[in-house]
């Protein structure tokens, strides 16, 4: 049995974040043959990084978890003011040592752990290149570290510190194809030990799509967004497709399940049901006529991936180099680049439910073969292994 330590920003059953629950569960699988433990913060909210859970040690399950105090929150005027030299194109690394600690979240005694507990892990696994505790996590432990970048193209990802974190890392989880290739071209890491490895996608036997329409008062077929519900995510793109198309045909809601962080128009078919528990969320995708997932800066989408695993088809935009693979690899989704080519993918699914099924068929199988839990812990334990074997191996 191996010590792993787990270096992730947010961390918990209520943390809805994609990487965040990426971590959780990795983590959670890893304990059944490993001490791990998940070093984090006590901040819920990425946004500003406020403290708002218990400093110390705590257990989740098998997990131990060490929570660490953010030194300041985020002050968005800051971090706003020293984003402006990288969106220029041309800064310095006093410039990115000031974004990294505005962006946070800063922090120290995390940092700290690592210098002083380091050698106590054979391994680190850590979750999210963009954030500090990665950036500058990884040089302190280089030797064990294993990083899962959950990389998009934005412009705090063209940071040299990062292109330096990523080459120390002893070995790389990258979610799909295309993060690796952005990987390659942002920090010239071709040939970086690694694997293509994902998340485990494994739907509940009881899926009942009933109970969801039931209990949310769900009386016509939907689309389905759910994640966070926010402009960056795409959402605003998304309201005004499908606000346009329904103009024209009205048959299908738009369901919006998750915490929204902008304003929602009052639309008698655009449907936000808040926060839903994980049973309820399987059964509200599997009901779906398709999965919309509007953002275009993914590493994996884990929603795209449980959609496809229920047979739903995904409606996902062009210029998403992640979900276009996803779509072009599973042939169970279709992609519109603006807002004709997202009515007609809808129309077509609501008016050809043969061809829907098919869809969603092929997705199906296309998650079964490559997003299983036992070939993600395999490419998992033969990272931990790579790196004991490296550190013991004399030096030269």
């Amino acid at each position: 049995m191996s010590r792993v330590a787990i270096v992730v920003v947010r961390f918990g059953a209520g943390i809805t974040g994609g990487a965040e629950a990426h971590a959780r569960q990795v983590a959670q699988r890893l304990a059944a043959r490993h001490d791990v433990t998940v070093l984090t913060t006590c901040a819920e909210d990425y946004v500003t990084w406020a403290d708002a859970l218990p400093e110390g040690e705590s257990r989740d399950g098998p997990l131990r978890v060490l929570r660490f105090p953010v030194r300041h929150p985020r002050d968005l005027a800051a971090w706003e003011a020293t984003m402006q030299p990288i969106l220029r194109g041309t800064w310095s690394d006093d410039d990115e040592q000031a974004l990294l600690l505005e962006q946070g979240p800063d922090v120290p005694l995390l940092l700290d752990h690592l210098r002083t507990h380091g050698e106590d892990y054979d391994a680190v696994i850590f979750f999210t290149l963009l954030y500090a505790p990665a950036v500058l996590g990884i040089p302190l432990v280089w030797d064990r570290a294993l990083l899962v970048p959950t990389l998009h193209d934005e412009a705090a990802a063209h940071l040299l510190a990062q292109a330096r974190a990523i080459r120390l890392a002893r070995w790389v989880m990258w979610n799909t194809p295309e993060e690796r290739e952005l990987a390659e071209r942002l920090y010239d890491v071709a040939g970086l030990p690694g694997a293509i490895c994902g998340v485990g996608v494994e739907p509940p036997d009881d899926l009942q799509p009933r109970r969801a329409r039931e209990r949310f008062g769900l009386e016509r077929p939907y689309l389905l967004y759910a994640g966070r519900i926010d402009p960056d995510k795409g959402c605003g793109e998304l309201i005004d497709h499908f606000s346009a198309w329904a103009q024209s045909d009205q048959r299908a809601d738009l369901v919006l399940a998750g915490r929204a962080w902008m304003d929602l128009p009052q639309h008698s078919r655009i449907r936000p049901v808040g926060m839903v528990e994980r049973d309820a969320l399987w059964d509200l995708v599997a009901g779906a006529v398709a999965t919309v997932v509007p953002s275009r800066r993914e590493s994996l989408s884990m929603i795209a991936l449980e959609s496809l695993a229920c047979g739903v088809p995904v409606l996902v935009p062009s210029g998403s180099p992640v979900l276009e693979g996803h779509a072009r690899r599973s042939a169970g989704g279709l992609v519109y680049r603006n807002s004709a080519e997202f009515a007609a993918a809808a129309t077509l699914l609501l008016d050809r439910p043969e061809t829907a099924a098919a869809l969603g068929r092929d997705g199906r199988r296309y998650v079964a073969a490559n997003f299983t839990w036992a070939r993600v812990e395999a490419l998992y334990e033969r990272a931990i292994a790579a790196i004991l074997q490296h550190r013991r191996q004399p030096a030269a």
